[in-house]
This record gives C-alpha cells, structure tokens and sequence, in this order.
C-alpha cells in the first residue's frame, strides 16, 4: 500500500506545480507522471489475479511468428489460447519473436497503452490534474493490471475518436476493427463514429435522462434486455463474437454495477445539464458529451449487468474532460476544488485495492527487484 500512496502523492505533487507552469513544461510534468504509471503497471509481478495467470499461460504456450502464421487457423487446438482473439494472439507472437519474455510483454504493452493516453489526454483534456485522478480512480487497475485485452482496445479507442472529430470514417473503421481483433466486445465501438452528427442540447439530454432513469427498475426485475442481442447481431460474420453475445444474454442479470458508480455518474450528469452553455461553448464538446451519454443506458438499462462494467471503461474519462472544462484557469478555488476531486478519487482507488480479491493488490511487487529479465526464459 505505501508503493501506491508514494507514486500518487508524486503524482499530486507533479499535477499541481504544473499548474504554474508554461503549456510545454505541463505537458512534460504529463509524460514524466505516465511514466511512472507506466513502469508501476508495466513491471508488476503477477498482480492482477486470476488474468494475471491466464494472460500470462496464453503467451508462454503461443509460439513465435513462423509457427503462428503456419498453424494459424488450429491455434485454439494446438496452444493455450484460452479463445483470446487471433489479433491478440498475433500480437503476443510477434513481441516473442523478438525475444521477449511474458514480463518483456506486459511492459511494451503498458508502454503502448500509456502512449496512448498521454496523446488523448495532451488533445483533449482541460485539467491534467482531473483527468489523472479519474483515470486513477476508474481505469489504472482494471486495465493496466487486470485485463490486457480491453487495455489495448481502450487505447487504441483513444486514438480514433480524434478521428470522430474530425470526421474521418475511414480511418475511424480501420482502427476500431483493428481493436475487434483483439477484443472482440470492441465492436460495440463501430456505430459511434456517427455521434458527432447528433447536435445534442439540454433539451435532449433531459428527455434521455427521463427515458432511461425509469428502466433502473429493470435491474430489480426478471426481463433480461441483453436477450434480443443474439437476433441483432446475428449479421455479424464472427461465431466467437455472437457465442459471447449469446453467453451474456443467457447468463441473465445475476450481479448488477455497483450504486456508487451510478451515483457518480448523475452527479457529473446533474453538474454537465447545470452548466450546458459554459460546457457547450468548448470546442468538440458535442464529441464528449455524446460520449458521456453513452453511459446512461449502462448505468440505467443495463446497470443489471456485471459485463457492463467493462464497457463503461470506454467512456468514464468523459468524467474528467467535462470537470476540467469548468475548472479551467487557475485561482484558489479552482485549485481547492481539483485536490478535493483528486482525494475523493484517491479514495476510490484504495477503496478498489482494499476489497479487490480480498487485498490481491494491497502489497506492490514488481519483477524489477526480483532480478527478473524481460529476454529469454525466466526460472521463477
């Protein structure tokens, strides 16, 4: 636990004396925080539970390039796959093929995912300070520790909504089925290339609002809304994306998102309608806040739905491109208010390390000081 409050408490440090700083020396206090993010996620040692073990028998059991390309179509036959998607896979062999190791692997991969970020972040967010906190608080373990697939999907997400910006489809379609490849859940992400065409007002962010808020009850209830999906997306050519579909519509809604997590979300929701023309004023807001709404049908519809918990990741940075476009500038109250934000995430996060998997994460250990290297095999 102290390794945790060292790197974030650096963090804060970082966050607010960059506050006084020029735009170029903030950007390079940014990259100096996501490396260490990055080395924090990219040299953990099996950290991450029962993923941790699965992830890493997947990449040991995969065989380098040639072999791959050669048994590429029985690959589920012949190695441990566990029926992770052939992009992914792909990607496991090639990063082998050049000698490294599973812990070679898990940090070129956190590299990867936090290059990411600091590009989507650097674009898009008006306070460097919120949107670590939010990211702290709802996406660094889950997906820089647990699940290595949607990591690579969420990162590569953030780099085509730059696309929906500017209204690249091409580009935008390439990327997210690039993603597909290696989760294929991303496919969720294809239709939203079209929100920037939806001229969203407070008008129609109150009508949804009143749509969806009356559906929480479905969650209490014994319909299950996931079980039309099968016939809706029985188009798609992928049996290993329609078996997943089918698994978690006949699987039903046996645990629900957490209330805390709703809670939160209609207290963004309530500060965003309360300040729509200040938030609307802001360039490509309509993209971010379209992107914002796309969680009110997971925390209302299918709040009923662990596996939506997961979708949400997508779209809960949202949360701090909002907050920051109304705490932009300096001044004392703004400054009070970020550090109060970055507490209360704060807090969020060693609320996770406490009650995930009874304390799995309480105690940092890193392969670093385990004399682990990152080439060749490892005698552990």
């Amino acid at each position: 636990m102290l390794t945790y409050i060292f790197i974030f408490m650096c963090c804060l440090y970082l966050l607010v004396i960059q506050s006084f700083l020029k735009k170029k020396d903030k950007r390079f206090f940014l990259a100096v925080i996501l490396v260490i993010l990055a080395l924090l996620s990219g040299t953990r040692y099996q950290l991450g539970g029962s993923d941790f073990i699965v992830y890493k028998a997947a990449y040991d059991s995969i065989p380098t390039l040639k072999d791959f390309l050669l048994n590429f179509r029985e690959l589920d036959n012949l190695y441990t796959t566990f029926g992770f998607e052939k992009g992914y896979l792909f990607i496991c062999s090639l990063i082998k093929s050049f000698g490294f190791n599973f812990y070679g692997f898990t940090l070129i991969h956190a590299l990867f995912f936090y290059f990411c970020l600091y590009k989507f972040i650097r674009k898009n967010s008006y306070s460097y300070l919120i949107m670590i906190s939010i990211f702290l608080y709802k996406i660094f373990f889950y997906n820089t520790f647990i699940s290595m697939r949607q990591s690579i999907t969420l990162a590569l997400f953030l780099l085509a909504i730059e696309y929906i910006k500017n209204k690249s489809l091409g580009k935008y379609i390439f990327t997210i089925l690039i993603a597909v490849t290696m989760h294929s859940a991303a496919i969720i992400l294809l239709p939203l290339y079209f929100i920037n065409r939806i001229n969203f007002t407070k008008k129609k962010i109150i009508t949804l609002n009143l749509v969806f808020l009356p559906t929480l009850l479905l969650s209490f209830s014994s319909f299950s809304p996931l079980s039309i999906a099968p016939i809706l997306f029985s188009w798609f050519p992928s049996d290993a994306v329609i078996g997943k579909i089918e698994s978690y519509a006949l699987k039903g809604m046996t645990s629900r998102i957490g209330i805390l997590h709703i809670i939160e979300y209609f207290i963004i929701m309530f500060i965003l309608i309360f300040n729509f023309s200040k938030i609307k004023e802001y360039k490509n807001s309509n993209v971010f806040i379209g992107l914002f709404l796309c969680l009110l049908p997971i925390f209302t519809l299918f709040s009923g739905y662990e596996i939506f918990t997961r979708f949400k990741d997508y779209f809960t940075l949202t949360y701090g491109i909002i907050l920051g476009m109304l705490l932009v500038g300096g001044g004392k109250y703004k400054i009070v208010i970020k550090i109060l934000i970055f507490t209360i995430c704060m807090a969020g996060v060693f609320r996770f390390i406490i009650l995930f998997d009874n304390g799995a994460f309480y105690e940092y250990r890193s392969y670093i000081f385990r004399g682990i290297p990152i080439l060749g095999e490892v005698n552990e």
